[in-house]
């Protein structure tokens, strides 16, 4: 089993495998030994240089046809761009390499993992070799992709540039009047809002850190500027 953060230890699981290699000091597995019981081998390091990581290996799967029914046009694929999240929801599963992450993290520290973000220059990079590969849709699956206006605009221009239609998932309270304007001037064809209720008694038990108010006020600014609106 493969614990938290899997990049660098499946790369050295897969190696050790490979040449029939010693997995005893591999950091974040777990496995049972010949004698039948549980190791735990120490935790991996939470990766803070996103950027020190490749593209993904999109050629492996180029014969796939994958698509998003929110975005009507292929071919498509998927960005993230971030890592964890740093709200203290109570009921939240989010993605399953967040929560693998956040798990491990809490077992060892009793704390949220750190949030990583890949800066904008690789980001804007992988744009340009997806839009040289012919893609013409983009859902960014990172758990909060908006973060800040200035670290939106130039990926959203990037999309723009090339005419690729794209889509996010975003907190209520992240959504202004000039994000709302950036992201319906660049090709954002869907934002998925995490509301989970519109009764402000329950949104303070379930720690969601925001209100019913700032709910309709993001979808009026994302309805405003026609960015079509997902609530989950």
């Amino acid at each position: 089993v493969v614990r938290g953060e899997p990049d660098i230890t499946v790369q050295e699981l897969c190696r050790a495998i490979n040449e029939a290699g010693d997995i005893n000091d591999i950091r974040g597995i777990s496995f049972l030994s010949p004698e039948g019981k549980v190791r735990n081998n120490p935790p991996r390091e939470l990766l803070r240089d996103l950027d020190s990581l490749p593209f993904p290996a999109r050629h492996f799967v180029e014969k796939n046809y994958f698509s998003n029914p929110k975005l009507k046009r292929s071919p498509y694929t998927a960005i993230v761009t971030s890592r964890n999240c740093p709200f203290q929801c109570i009921y939240c599963v989010p993605s399953s390499l967040t929560f693998a992450r956040e798990l491990e993290t809490r077992a060892h520290t009793g704390k949220k993992p750190f949030i990583s973000k890949r800066s904008v220059e690789n980001v804007v990079a992988e744009i340009d070799q997806l839009a040289a590969e012919g893609y013409k849709a983009i859902g960014f699956m990172d758990d909060n992709f908006i973060i800040t206006e200035k670290r939106l605009k130039p990926i959203a221009e990037a999309l723009k540039k090339y005419d690729i239609i794209w889509g996010c998932q975003a907190r209520v309270d992240a959504i202004t009047e000039n994000i709302a304007f950036i992201l319906g001037s660049t090709g954002c064809h869907y934002v998925d809002l995490g509301v989970e209720s519109f009764n402000d008694e329950i949104l303070e038990y379930i720690k969601k850190g925001a209100s019913r108010e700032q709910t309709i006020e993001a979808i009026n600014l994302l309805n405003t500027y026609k960015v079509p609106v997902k609530l989950n």
